[in-house]
């Protein structure tokens, strides 16, 4: 994992309800791959959907397994229980998880 800026991506339905959290430095590549892949995508309203980037992978990836526990996402996805324990560790030991602008692509 490197220094890349890398969002999370929130994605809701009409009713407002988180369908799913997930991590990536292309967002809109991401998600032209979920359209293909995911049969949960046409519950997704795009104009719903919130992307906050974060100064690396570490920090984003924090920050999606915060948001998987708080908001229950419909559509989850199984993570090892290393990277759970792992991510765990950082959030505990405060790793910087402080929104940074969008990148300049």
């Amino acid at each position: 994992m490197g220094a890349r800026p890398t969002a999370v991506y929130r994605l809701f339905d009409l009713e407002e309800t988180l369908l799913y959290v997930g991590i990536s430095v292309s967002p809109d590549r991401r998600f032209e791959e979920h359209a293909k892949n995911k049969p949960w995508w046409n519950e997704v309203d795009r104009a719903r959907t919130v992307i906050t980037w974060y100064r690396d992978r570490f920090a984003a990836a924090v920050v999606e397994q915060q948001d998987e526990r708080a908001g229950t996402p419909r559509y989850g996805k199984d993570q090892p229980a290393f990277g759970r324990l792992f991510l765990a560790k950082l959030a505990a030991e405060g790793y910087d998880t402080t929104p940074i602008p969008p990148p300049s692509i």
